[in-house]
Formats: C-alpha cells, structure tokens, sequence
C-alpha cells in the first residue's frame, strides 16, 4: 500500500541552515578560525551554552564529560564526568544536554545518555554547584526511564527546552526507533512505545524531590486516548541532531537520518506523523497497514548518490553574514564519504538565487559539489 502525504508549508524567513563545507575562508562571506577549542579528550559531540549570560560554552564528550570553555579561552576544564556511568560508544554515549532556561537561579541542566551496562536511555536532572561553575554528578535525578534500547544504534540523544506559552518550559526529547536496520520492530509506528518518536515532558524543577519527576502536558496528542501520553509526534528513524528556530514561531527543525536511500528534513508539529517506517523520505519502505491519519511528508529530502548521513541544523537570523540572509531555511549539514561535502540552498526570490548560485560556485572551485535552489 503507498503512503499517502500532506504537505507542511514552512515559514519564509531571512535564515539558513549552517553548513559544514571544505572552503577556506578566502571564497566564503565570512571567516573562520583554526583550532578554535583545544585540549578535547575523547568524541566531541555537542556544543552549546547556558544562555544565562555568561557566554561559556559546554561541550559534551560521548565517553560521559562535559566540558567548559570560558569566554576568551580556547582550553576547556571539567564541568562534569558521569563517565562510569555511561556505556560508550559507537552510536550510545553521554548523546545530550540542556540548560533549563531559569538554570542560571535554579542552577538545573539535563542530560541524555545510555547507561552501563545495558544500553537503555536515560534522562536525568542534575545540579551545579558552585555559582554554577561545576555540575555535580551525586546530584543525579532520573527524569525518563530507562527506556530499553533493544540494538546499540539508533538512540536519537538530542534534548532541547522550549517555552510553549508564557513561563511554561517543556522538555524535548528525539528518541531513534531502537536501531538494528529497518525498524524490524515496527516501534516507530506503534504509539504504545516511546522509540521513534518525539517526547516532551516538563521536569520537575521545584526542589521538592517528593514530586514526580515530570508531568505531561495537557495538550500531547495521545492524553486521554491509545498512546503514550509523552509522545509529541511518531514515525522518526534517528532523529540525531534538531533545533528550535530562535525567530518566529520556534519550529522544530529536525534533520531524520535515512536508511536505504534517502535523507530528510523535516519540521516536527504536535501530533504529526512523520512516516517511518512505511516511508523513507518520500518513498514507501514497508508494505504495511497504512496509519489512521497522513503521513507528513519531508520538506526536504537527498538521495544518497548525493549525500550520507544527515547530522542537523540550526537555522540563522543573524545580521552579521549580510550575504547569507534572504535564504529559506532548507538545509542541514550533510556527510560524504571520502569526498567533499555537498548542500543544497533553497532561495525566496531572485537575487537570494543568485546569491546561491555564487556560493556554490566558490563550492565547486574548492572540489565541493552544490546545487542552488533558485527563486
């Protein structure tokens, strides 16, 4: 049976995905330094911030530290090692973190990550100390589970706050559809399982321990009914890295890692299907039975003749690159093997297309391969 689609128009807006692209910095619009962080132990997976002013950066090793850059610096110092309690590595791993937005007076972060020695996915609340200089690992709360993971692959890891309405901060957690290939479990799909799935929660963040450790909220779409009442959205393969657009209306941007063929885009709305594993990108996958309501399709897919994984997003506003503004956010960093990279640009009008055009230029110059997507 062939998946049917509704198509999810997205915001116009002056932003672009970053990209990852073998230049030098002579043929770009802007400049980039060497060896801006040094000093690395084992896996960098993540880089982020606490958006409490300070201007640190945090970065995640997979091995189960997290490290911080002070501004200025380029050497990091410990912020927290949990690494006894994380099974590494491969796809598992200390996966992801994130600051809750009050986390400069409640001093609160969380973090994603699959623990020894049976490879379930854990997320858990812990506290800095310190004037938030240093997290402490004995201050562990498990918030969500352990979720089993059935294959080593496929943990998704990505974790992200959003404030859904004024002063309500809820937790977003991509969960991958319990790995091995081709969803031989169907968890993506069934929406009893919280695998390939969506999740948002909102942590406890009282200091009252004896208060459970979320709550869920009212407006999930599976409250009241078959379900899971965490599940945001359903049918995502290995959603590795996502972000929120910081303008507009902070959609969820999600680069979902492909099987067989295709890679894909999409934007994650409440409630929404998002097709795997009865489709892959646009393309049915698997002869089985079509779900109640439509599938979501992508609003941006890639075949693997022209690219490999997909790694994520984040989309600019900024003023800074003048020359990249005026482009859609269409894009995600995408991985070749052996060989250059290769991005696509999506333009809303004619000098946004010209302006593609002249970057994919300096990218084939430097051997890089780009395709503009014109007005």
């Amino acid at each position: 049976m062939r998946p049917k689609f509704h198509k999810v128009g997205a915001l116009s807006s002056l932003a672009v995905f970053f990209l990852t692209i073998n230049l030098s910095s002579q043929s770009l619009p802007f400049r980039y330094k060497q060896n801006y962080i040094t000093g690395l132990a084992t896996n960098p997976v993540l880089l982020t911030n606490a958006k409490d002013g300070t201007r640190r950066l945090f970065i995640v090793e997979q091995g189960g530290t997290i490290k911080v850059v002070q501004p200025g610096s380029t050497t990091p110092t410990s912020f927290m090692n949990i690494s006894t309690r994380v099974l590494c590595c491969g796809e598992r791993g200390l996966l992801g973190l994130a600051f809750h937005p009050d986390f400069e007076n409640n001093h609160y972060f969380f973090v994603n990550y699959t623990r020894q020695t049976d490879g379930a996915t854990i997320i858990s609340r812990f506290t800095a100390n310190n004037n938030n200089s240093a997290g402490d690992p004995n201050s562990e709360r498990v918030v969500l589970g352990p979720i089993t993971q059935p294959f080593s692959n496929h943990n998704g890891g990505m974790i992200e706050f959003r404030e859904d309405a004024p002063g309500v901060f809820n937790l977003y957690i991509g969960m991958g559809d319990g790995g091995s290939g081709n969803d031989p479990g169907n968890r993506a799909q069934n929406v009893n399982e919280l695998l390939g799935k969506f999740l948002r929660i909102q942590p406890d963040v009282s200091g009252n321990n004896t208060n459970p450790p979320y709550t869920v909220p009212a407006d999930n779409p599976f409250i009241g009914i078959n379900g899971a009442d965490e599940i945001y959205a359903v049918g995502v393969r290995n959603p590795w890295r996502w972000s929120f657009d910081r303008g507009g209306t902070h959609q969820l941007w999600v680069g979902d890692v492909g099987q067989d063929a295709f890679e894909e885009v999409d934007i994650i709305n409440r409630g929404g299907n998002y097709g795997w594993s009865l489709a892959e990108g646009r393309h049915p996958f698997k002869p089985v039975a079509e779900p109640k309501d439509k599938l979501i399709a992508p609003i941006w897919e890639y075949h693997h003749e022209a690219g490999k994984s997909i790694t994520g997003g984040s989309v600019y506003h900024g003023k800074r690159v003048p020359e990249l503004a005026g482009f859609q956010p269409r894009i995600s960093r995408l991985e070749r093997e052996g060989q250059a990279p290769l991005f696509r640009l999506r333009a809303g009008g004619l000098a946004d297309a010209a302006a593609a055009k002249a970057l994919c230029e300096a990218v084939r110059t430097k051997g890089g391969a780009c395709v503009p997507v014109g007005g």
